[in-house]
């Protein structure tokens, strides 16, 4: 069964994944043969992260603040004397400096951990370090697809979800019948650079797509989108 991916990717999320993974590991660190001073990295990583965060609230409490106060004094029609200008609040408890790099760091012990004798299903995620499981009902995935005219050719844009790949079919101009154009697997948009049908004649074409898991169709068809080309 597939599996998210262990890390989120809002700030506030991995912040909340970080305080997890160090005060687990804490309590293990040894186990894995870890250092004091490996530890400790972890610690001030946790800390110089979280400060970053800290400071953002902090910056946008202030640029708030500075407009609030442009605005007050531009509009105001009294002649009272500005005395006091905002002034920006740093945060209280500045960490202590760390290298660039966090989350590769991070990433890094991970992947040390995960091959460790010590690491077993369970502390793994206490500690974070395995997603959850992902449960895909294949048989209703339908791809949602957009249709770009750009450089010359049309262009297929569309999300691949959980799937390998996107098999399209497309009909051009009088043709009746949707006939098989590529099952793309690798990217998430497709170019289209067939020529129309009679040269220098618009053709409209009509695309539709499924999603693939090891290269057989699954789930249900796309809407079908339509597409003008003009003569080339």
């Amino acid at each position: 069964m597939r599996k998210k991916y262990y890390m989120p990717r809002a700030a506030d999320k991995r912040l909340a994944w970080l305080k997890n993974f160090y005060t687990v590991l804490a309590t293990c660190f040894l186990d894995f043969e870890m250092s004091d001073d490996d530890i400790a990295s972890v610690f001030n990583d946790t800390n110089a992260y979280d400060y970053t965060l800290q400071l953002q609230v902090a910056s946008e409490k202030y640029y708030r603040s500075c407009t609030k106060f442009r605005k007050v004094i531009l509009g105001s029609k009294e002649s009272k004397l500005v005395r006091t200008f905002p002034t920006f609040s740093m945060p209280l408890n500045m960490p202590v400096s760390v290298k660039e790099g966090i989350m590769f760091r991070i990433m890094k012990l991970v992947q040390k951990l995960k091959t460790h004798p010590f690491c077993n299903t369970p502390l793994a995620e206490l500690l974070g370090i395995v997603g959850k499981d992902v449960l895909v009902d294949y048989n209703a995935m339908k791809p949602k697809i957009s249709l770009l005219f750009t450089a010359g050719f049309v262009q297929m844009k569309f999300k691949k979800y959980h799937a390998d790949g996107l098999w399209i079919e497309c009909k051009r101009g009088n043709e009746t019948v949707f006939t098989y154009v590529t099952n793309l697997i690798y990217g998430t948009s497709y170019v289209d650079k067939r020529p129309n049908l009679i040269v220098a004649k618009p053709e409209t074409r009509y695309y539709r797509a499924w999603y693939t898991l090891h290269d057989k169709i699954i789930g249900l068809v796309s809407d079908v989108v339509t597409i003008t080309v003009e003569g080339n």
